[in-house]
């Protein structure tokens, strides 16, 4: 939620999108593998799929502050 919260703050909705759709997928393709594994898993998708996201979110986090005074001051709004 914090990384959003970011992206939102520099107005890179894209890439919000992004994250959120990795989020979503990777929760329903993690939970339904957990739920086909048993009782034992449950709760280890949406790890998964958080970690995933969380994963990302901070790669184009890293390489979007690298540009950030492009992002402040150059970009048309």
């Amino acid at each position: 939620m914090s990384l959003l919260n970011v992206y939102f703050y520099l107005d890179l909705r894209g890439r919000s999108v992004l994250l959120t759709l990795t989020f979503l997928l990777g929760n329903v393709i993690f939970t339904g593998m957990t739920l086909w594994a048993g009782p034992f898993f449950y709760g280890l998708g949406f790890l998964a799929s958080l970690f995933v996201a969380d994963l990302l979110g901070l790669f184009y986090l890293s390489r979007d502050l690298e540009r950030i005074d492009y992002l402040t001051f150059m970009r048309a709004q």
